[in-house]
């Protein structure tokens, strides 16, 4: 088996048959799709149990509510492929060679990196935002560090979605086993990505856009809850206290990497005045006790200057006028940050 496609699905009935039907008409055959139902309370269940009946390369979990990150490592655990990529149950691929794209290395890579595309659900018109271009990267690096360097240097807030690499399976379990972390219900990714990609001998870069990332009212509204919001902020500090002690790591890299993490707390500061105002005032004082740590990092002029405005405007004036900042922006048609 060369393809071990992993699919978390929660309450997704609406999206959930565009999704399987992408990796099901790839015009690459040798795959499996791993769908794991994570405890829904809608027909996903019973959609991924009839794909499975009809098609044998279509495999299911049924699990009791436990989290994306518990979905994913089942997936993981079971996957048979040379290769495993992760999809998310309210996304799909944009064509059907995806698979062929991503083996244009003939399984000589340990990652293979792809673009992606928002596509907005909410508007009048199913429209795509293409987001991330890697057209200033190398189409090909010697090793996972090389690749997070050119990375990280073109875009210091790059993300780290999972479902954007194809991973040789053995990097999971090799030299110890990684695993997404089951602590958290968001940004579970930031956690582990980077970490795969640090144990890869070969990553190709494709600047083919083939994922289609599904923007859709709940998720939106999601992203500014305060669990999201904290669970940013701790996953990001524990990676930045983890990069700073790991002497297996190169100190521009380093830097680099704790750049990054530290965006973070930048994006948090934006989304707080878009709570509830008694969640407001609990995510403040968090911010508050954090300021030290993550501010010592800013990546990017802009975060210098956020840091500026905290000392001399003070963490509420700061978060209002970057929510208003964000505003005028998304009314202007900006992809929001």
């Amino acid at each position: 088996m060369k393809y071990s496609i992993v699919v978390p699905v929660h309450n997704a009935e609406p999206y959930l048959r565009q999704c399987v039907e992408s990796v099901l008409s790839q015009d690459v055959n040798d795959l499996e799709l791993v769908l794991v139902d994570d405890g829904s309370e809608d027909l996903s269940g019973e959609i991924c149990d009839e794909y499975a009946i009809k098609d044998r390369r279509v495999a299911v979990i049924h699990q009791n509510c436990q989290g994306v990150s518990v979905a994913r490592n089942k997936g993981i655990e079971i996957a048979s492929g040379e290769y495993i990529v992760f999809l998310d149950a309210d996304d799909y691929w944009i064509s059907d060679n995806v698979l062929s794209c991503i083996d244009i290395d003939g399984g000589n890579a340990d990652i293979v990196k792809f673009n992606y595309a928002f596509v907005y659900d909410y508007s009048m018109k199913n429209s795509y935002l293409h987001f991330q271009s890697t057209d200033k990267m190398k189409k090909q690096y010697s090793s996972g560090e090389l690749f997070l360097k050119d990375a990280l240097t073109d875009d210091p807030e790059y993300p780290w979605y999972s479902v954007i690499y194809a991973y040789r399976r053995s990097l999971w379990n090799w030299p110890e086993v990684l695993r997404f972390p089951q602590d958290v219900r968001y940004h579970e990714d930031v956690d582990v990505v980077y970490r795969v990609i640090l144990r890869a001998q070969k990553v190709i870069v494709l600047s083919a856009c083939l994922y289609a990332y599904r923007k859709w009212y709940g998720a939106v509204s999601r992203e500014n809850s305060l669990e999201l919001l904290k669970d940013r902020i701790t996953v990001n500090k524990r990676q930045i206290e983890y990069i700073e002690n790991n002497s297996d790591l190169h100190d521009p890299l380093k830097t680099l990497l704790c750049n990054n993490m530290a965006t973070a707390y930048y994006t948090v500061l934006i989304n707080v005045d878009a709570l509830e105002r008694n969640d407001q005032k609990e995510i403040k004082e968090y911010l508050r006790q954090e300021a030290p740590f993550f501010c010592r990092y800013p990546a990017t002029v802009k975060q210098k200057a956020v840091n500026f405005m905290l000392r001399f405007c003070g963490l509420s004036a700061t978060c209002r006028l970057l929510h208003i900042r964000r505003k005028i922006k998304n009314a202007k048609g900006s992809l929001p940050k």
